[in-house]
């Protein structure tokens, strides 16, 4: 298994420098919000789960399974 960093997707860094740029009384802001919020909880769940998998003992494959 090939280990990388984890980035943060340029999906929420795109909406964190819209929801900066448009004024608060926009009509779009709670929506952009709403999806903000939504997709930072998804990245979080993601990030947690890698701590107990850090635990894990890489897998080796054997030239006989392949």
């Amino acid at each position: 298994m090939i280990v990388k960093e984890r980035k943060v997707p340029l999906s929420i860094l795109k909406l964190r420098a819209l929801a900066h740029r448009l004024p608060q009384s926009h009509p779009k802001i709670p929506s952009i919000m709403n999806e903000l919020k939504k997709r930072e909880a998804g990245f979080k769940g993601e990030s947690a789960i890698d701590f107990p998998l850090s635990f894990l003992e890489p897998k080796t494959i054997s030239s006989s399974t392949i």
